[in-house]
């Protein structure tokens, strides 16, 4: 069954929020760490099928999967047990400041109802074995190198951005910390100059009815779980490390955004985002592509050539030279 496109706008302001960049102003702003690394990768890798390189050269957009649909979706349940435990040594630190944040920021991570967090794979490996094996079929595939820097300068405003994968524990667990503990430096820091000016008989002047002390917590809270949720989105299992994935990390959207889509796959109805990938003049971000290994790889080659010649592509076309495999 052909599944309808829609794909997000070229425009910012879509359906995706703005992603968080902690809280503004004289309280400090603490970005993610996680946020794009600098790398000697220029050009990122996504293996597929030759449907799936028709799609994205004829549509000029990807398909963002719903983490929590991935075949390493464990690692986004272990990421939030750890965002959990530090909560919960912070509850026990009694800091009065923390009243009416911890418990909206446990809840929700209790029950992971509020955000959904969007990712395409990638890799920094060329020509990889293991990934033919793994994410092409076993008649051939392809591998498709996206400049790394357009890729992201086209679907920032989106709130997508491009970060690599942690695999280790101890890195993982220090990357999450420190967004809490930032964070709720920040946040601690602006209660007690906010509770200072009132103790003394001063004036907020925010030009709002609430209480400033909740309109602090309430600004705070949903920019860390948004982040929270960002950079368990990038964890991926130690067994996995070989793979050197990217990946493409959708701000985090509230379940029922008109822009999710669902297709058929292995766990049923798969919730994805249609990306739109193509720049203002509708070139797509490819540089290269690569011929995967199979028994007809010449025909294949010959057919991605005959493709560019009637499209106008400027993309590299190089074939892979790991053994053919039957299995």
């Amino acid at each position: 069954m052909e599944v309808s496109r829609r794909c997000l706008p070229l425009a910012p302001g879509g359906y995706l929020h703005a992603r968080p960049a902690g809280f503004r102003g004289k309280y400090g702003e603490e970005p993610l760490t996680s946020s794009p690394v600098a790398d000697e990768s220029e050009v990122l890798w996504h293996y597929t099928s030759p449907a799936g390189l028709h799609g994205i050269l004829t549509t000029r957009s990807v398909y963002a999967t719903n983490g929590r649909f991935l075949n390493d979706r464990d690692e986004l349940q272990h990421g939030l047990g750890l965002c959990r435990s530090r909560v919960e040594q912070l509850k026990a630190e009694n800091h009065p400041a923390d009243g009416p944040i911890l418990p909206r920021i446990s809840y929700e991570l209790s029950s992971m109802r509020d955000f959904d967090v969007f990712v395409f794979s990638l890799s920094s490996r060329t020509d990889d074995l293991p990934q033919w094996r793994a994410y092409t079929p076993a008649s051939g595939g392809f591998s498709l190198g996206f400049d790394k820097a357009e890729l992201e300068s086209i679907t920032k405003p989106f709130g997508f951005r491009i970060c690599k994968c942690m695999y280790d524990w101890q890195s993982k667990e220090a990357e999450l910390r420190r967004w809490i503990d930032s964070n709720f430096q920040n946040y601690r820091a602006g209660w007690a100059e906010l509770n200072s000016r009132s103790a003394n008989g001063g004036q907020h002047n925010s030009g709002s009815s609430v209480d400033p002390l909740v309109e602090l917590a309430s600004s705070f809270a949903p920019r860390i779980l948004r982040g929270l949720y960002e950079i368990v989105a990038t964890f991926k299992n130690e067994a996995f490390e070989h793979e050197d994935e990217w990946r493409l990390v959708s701000a985090p959207i509230k379940p029922g955004s008109a822009a999710v889509q669902h297709r058929s796959g292995r766990l049923g109805l798969v919730p994805y985002l249609d990306l739109r990938v193509a720049g203002p003049t509708g070139r797509l971000p490819i540089r290269e592509i690569w011929v995967g290994p199979g028994a007809d790889k010449d025909y294949s080659e010959a057919g991605l050539r005959a493709f560019r010649a009637g499209t106008g592509g400027a993309f590299v076309i190089s074939v892979s030279t790991v053994p053919f495999r039957t299995t």
